[in-house]
């Protein structure tokens, strides 16, 4: 079995839990000296710091050669998430906006349903917090050491929400997104509010647009690989594979007809896609 060791990089979202105060930490450091470390410092398969961050830098105080063990299982958010809230009394306020920052790194590829399921907090509270870090965002650290309260930096976020919200904050946006829209509104020829319409229906044009496109996108690249699938069987010669649909073939169960003509366009566009395949800048599924 390969010995694992520290690469010195943290995962991010293990990064968002504060580190206990320098007397908390003498205090771990003082308990390991004397007991040992206890619960192992868990990397993962390259090494990357995913528990014990407090636990490694009391060893690095007490002198102690730190005990390491790889993490078991696919999720390393779900099992920084559950072991923090294990073992720190952190207020809610503070665990909703981990959680929020958690989302953020992620893209908001996870609702925050599942963000809140995984930190046992309330959407709600993630909502106000994801608020804060769109408007307040140097608030956040705050409210994760505890210095802030959570509602009095969303009471914070809420006032610049509606500031932007005002009529020089959707001018701003104007000039930023549409300028010849805000440059009508400049020349008094349009309403500030109904060129802020008129943007708005542009974006959901466009954001339609772009949901078509990647539709069709889907279904075109669903129908070359069912085409490609049915075609290509690993170990079996064209000659079997024609011989295959030959004999099986039964114009009874066809809801088309199949004509030698429409065979000789099919062998063409597979033939000119073969052609111009490598001219695609990406031919392999990217990684997850």
């Amino acid at each position: 079995m390969t010995k694992i060791v520290p690469n010195g990089k943290v995962h991010p979202v293990a990064a968002l839990f504060p580190m206990m105060s320098d007397e908390e930490l003498g205090e771990l450091a003082a308990d390991i000296k004397e007991n040992g470390l206890l619960t192992a410092i868990v990397l993962d398969e390259d090494g990357t710091l995913i528990d014990g961050r407090n636990r490694s830098a009391a060893c690095e105080l007490a002198g102690i050669k730190p005990i390491y063990e790889q993490l078991n299982g696919p999720d390393p958010v779900a099992f920084i998430m559950s072991s923090n809230d294990r073992r720190r009394h952190m207020k809610l306020g503070q665990r909703a906006m981990i959680a929020a920052k958690v989302r953020a790194l992620m893209n908001n590829s996870s609702t925050t349903r599942e963000v809140s399921k995984r930190a046992e907090v309330d959407q709600s509270y993630i909502a106000r917090a994801a608020v804060i870090l769109e408007y307040a965002s140097e608030q956040a650290e705050g409210v994760i050491s505890g210095a802030i309260s959570l509602m009095d930096a969303y009471a914070e976020a809420q006032k610049r929400k509606k500031a932007v919200a005002s009529e020089e904050g959707r001018m701003q946006r104007l000039r930023e997104n549409a300028p010849d829209l805000a440059a009508l509104v400049g020349e008094d020829r349009m309403s500030l509010s109904e060129a802020v319409g008129a943007m708005s229906a542009r974006e959901q044009e466009a954001m339609d647009q772009a949901r078509l496109v990647d539709q069709e996108r889907q279904l075109a690249t669903s129908h070359l690989e069912q085409i490609v699938s049915s075609l290509a069987l690993p170990n079996w010669s064209v000659e079997q594979m024609a011989e295959n649909y030959l004999s099986l073939y039964d114009l009874k169960h066809a809801r088309s007809e199949i004509t030698p003509e429409i065979l000789a366009t099919c062998a063409d566009v597979l033939r000119k896609l073969s052609q111009n395949w490598n001219q695609k800048s990406v031919t392999k599924k990217p990684k997850k």
